[in-house]
């Protein structure tokens, strides 16, 4: 009997993580969602705030999710 395996997505972010389960993951979006940050531009990689200067900070990540997330909140 063979088994199936199904795909996993994994991210290729600076946080190196790969496949985190939804309830995993959702914790920290919904802390920032309950009390969000003060400054109008914020980052963060596996829950630890970063500067927008560190090399961990994807710029053009974050440009290509501006319209979508614009598009969802609006």
């Amino acid at each position: 009997m063979s088994t199936t395996r199904r795909p996993r997505r994994t991210s290729r972010g600076s946080g190196g993580t790969a496949g985190r389960p939804v309830g995993e993951g959702i914790g920290p979006i919904v802390a920032r969602v309950d009390a969000p940050p003060s400054e109008p531009v914020s980052a963060f990689v596996l829950g630890k705030r970063i500067g927008l200067g560190d090399p961990s900070f994807d710029g053009r990540a974050a440009a290509r999710l501006h319209d979508p997330t614009q598009k969802l909140v609006t």
